[in-house]
């Protein structure tokens, strides 16, 4: 792969979790807070950052775990865990940015 078609990969990908992260915040906010699928971990003693970790730790243990072996479940590929770990990551990026700003430039 040479790098046009590295970063055409990686357009790809960037529409493709965009598209996803519209779908999923559909599924998972709650009026107007976009974290509210994350926050609900506080009700559990745990923080939003934490609530984020769990979830990317999780990934990264399937990741680990397909490292080694092909996926049972064909709809869990590398691939597609992958995609979902750099959502979560810039969920998070987001998140912080929002909580950290004055509540203002998301």
């Amino acid at each position: 792969m040479n790098q046009l078609e590295l970063i055409a990969k990686l357009e790809e990908f960037s529409l493709y979790n965009l598209e996803v992260a519209r779908s999923k915040n559909s599924d998972y906010a709650k009026g107007d807070d976009a974290f509210a699928n994350f926050r609900s971990v506080e009700r559990h003693g745990l923080s939003v950052g934490q609530g984020f970790m769990v979830r990317m730790e999780d990934k990264m243990s399937r990741l680990g775990n397909l490292l080694q072996k092909p996926a049972a479940v064909k709809a869990e590929t590398l691939k597609d865990t992958a995609l979902d770990l750099a959502n979560y990551a810039m969920l998070l990026a987001a998140w912080w940015e929002y909580e950290h700003s004055g509540r203002g430039t998301l």
